[in-house]
This record gives C-alpha cells, structure tokens and sequence, in this order.
C-alpha cells in the first residue's frame, strides 16, 4: 500500500470519528495479500466485505484472524473464483441469520 492510500484513510477515519466507515473489495484471491490487508484496514474500516476470495474450506479459519475483528464470516467456494469473507470490528455485535 503506498502513503497516499494510507494518507487517504487515515484522513477519512478522523473526520469520521463517529460514524461507521463499511468498505468492499473484490480482492482478487486473499492468498498472498492478506498481510497487505490487514495493514489496510487496522484502525480505519469498521465493516469489511471481500469478493472473490478464491479459497475453500482447506483454509483454516485462523489464517484470516484479523487484530480488533471478529472472526470472519465466510462464504467459500473454490479456487478458481468465488467467495465472500465478512470483517466486523470486534465491538460490533454481529451473527449470521438463517
């Protein structure tokens, strides 16, 4: 991530004090971007949605354990596209329905 993203969401964050700041990225297969993305997110977003997570049920949860976040819903498919991983912020109450 260069500063100017990080600039941009630090800004964004502290003039947003108090509202809710909810993100969503097709990301393209987490794999080998997940620490990238938890420096991205820390401290700024307070509900991440992902799209095209490209993993399965091979993954461990605990690869995708986030610092200050729930542990993510999933909605896997396959390696070769699909799925959905859901962040929200640890003092966000939050469960899946149905």
């Amino acid at each position: 991530m260069c500063d100017e993203q990080e600039d941009f969401l630090n800004s964004y964050r502290v003039k947003n004090v108090n509202h809710l700041i909810v993100a969503s990225l097709n990301i393209n297969s987490i794999r080998y971007k997940f620490d990238q993305l938890k420096f991205l997110i820390k401290d700024n977003i307070d509900i991440l949605v992902l799209q095209e997570t490209k993993i399965d049920n091979t993954f461990p949860e605990n690869n995708f354990f986030m610092e200050g976040f729930s542990q993510p819903f999933r909605r896997d498919r396959t390696s070769m596209g699909g799925g959905i991983l859901v962040y929200i912020r640890e003092n966000i109450p939050a469960k899946v329905l149905g």
